[in-house]
């Protein structure tokens, strides 16, 4: 797997977490801070069941999320979406720790870190939207809040997400993705036909009601092959 081989070539190590389960289901999902701030704890504590669940660093919840009681909601949405024939959209967000300083370029916009992470996460089916750091975040914050203050024992903060100016500065890489809510739904929608007629389309068979569940994966083996590419 991607992250095996990520942590024998760079000895580093990649996370996932199910952050949103779409507007239906987050609303009593944990903040920004309340993630950034509690997740070396939480992951801590997924590292002593990790033998019990193939070496993950995640608690393996159902969806994969640092917080049971967001996750419990989430899957209630998930649920009432299902039952009525819809879909909801969600956010992943992708944590590599153990990142090595310099990876990727300030002079070359297609060797940039952060452009080729932007682009092996939108290259997944569904990804509307990829955010590094702090992110669309970053638009409500001033310049002397946002950047990264440097001291003799590293960086205060992580708003850049482990990349500035299109290098690696060796704290976490940290990457959320959105995830388009799936058209593929029993409820009926208006379309047209070859003709150019109006008419419903309904897709019947087998569809996900939240295709971010089985995104994460996915998203970690991107992220950590952008990394062993360097």
């Amino acid at each position: 797997p991607a992250r095996a081989v990520a942590r024998r070539v760079h000895d580093g190590d990649v996370e996932d977490e199910v952050d949103r389960g779409g507007s239906g289901a987050c609303a009593v999902v944990a903040q920004d801070a309340h993630r950034r701030d509690g997740r070396s704890e939480a992951f801590a504590q997924g590292d002593q069941r990790g033998a019990r669940n193939g070496g993950c660093h995640l608690p393996r919840h159902r969806l994969d999320h640092l917080d049971a009681v967001a996750e419990a909601a989430m899957i209630d949405g998930i649920r009432e979406a299902q039952r009525a024939g819809d879909s909801l959209g969600g956010v992943v967000e992708v944590v590599a720790h153990g990142v090595p300083i310099g990876l990727g370029s300030h002079v070359h916009w297609d060797r940039r870190l952060d452009s080729q992470l932007a682009a092996a996460l939108m290259g997944i089916q569904a990804i509307k939207g990829v955010e590094i750091g702090a992110g669309f975040g970053s638009v409500t914050q001033r310049g002397s809040e946002h950047g990264d203050a440097l001291t003799p024992q590293g960086f205060v903060g992580n708003n850049a997400g482990g990349v500035l100016g299109g290098i690696s500065t060796g704290q976490d890489l940290e990457v959320q993705i959105a995830i388009k809510p799936t058209s593929s739904i029993i409820t009926p929608r208006e379309t047209i036909n070859v003709r150019g007629e109006s008419t419903e389309v309904i897709t019947k068979g087998r569809h996900d009601p939240c295709v971010g569940i089985r995104a994460t994966p996915i998203a970690e083996a991107m992220l950590a092959l952008v990394v062993m590419d360097h």
